[in-house]
């Protein structure tokens, strides 16, 4: 916990399991400019963060082999401005061609030519938003 001393201003972030919507009482000592001093606490609620607030997300794209297709981001039409999407590292199935729109989250997939008719893949986007908080969810083609 911090207390910008100029305006009192309490920031502290809650570890990483902590529940939204939870409150903990911080204990504050006040220091007053002639010297007093007050001891108090300070209510934090815990709010949740853009992960926890979003579910983007995709229907599942139908192709053949050696054919594109392009799967839209469908589970959230609200996702905050200035949130990313992309491919994580290893993620592209071998012999796929794929991108990720990084505004939108578009998915262009292409299966290798003689990828095997009826099966599928589970591609996974990392959605990456504003505030820092991330979260993966698959496109299955």
């Amino acid at each position: 916990m911090t207390v910008d001393q100029k305006n009192g201003t309490v920031t502290a972030t809650p570890p990483a399991n902590a529940v939204p919507g939870t409150s903990v009482a911080l204990p504050a000592k006040v220091t007053y400019p002639e010297q007093s001093v007050n001891n108090t606490t300070k209510s934090v609620r815990v709010v949740p963060n853009d992960a926890q607030e979003n579910t983007p997300g995709y229907e599942d794209g139908s192709t053949t082999p050696g054919e594109r297709v392009t799967v839209p981001q469908t589970g959230d039409t609200e996702i905050p401005p200035s949130t990313r999407f992309e491919m994580p590292q290893g993620g592209v199935p071998g012999g796929w061609t794929v991108t990720v729109d990084p505004n939108n989250g578009t998915v262009t997939a292409t299966p290798p030519a003689n990828a095997e008719p009826g099966t599928s893949v589970d591609i996974p986007v990392k959605v990456t938003y504003p505030d820092g908080s991330t979260e993966e969810t698959p496109v299955k083609v």
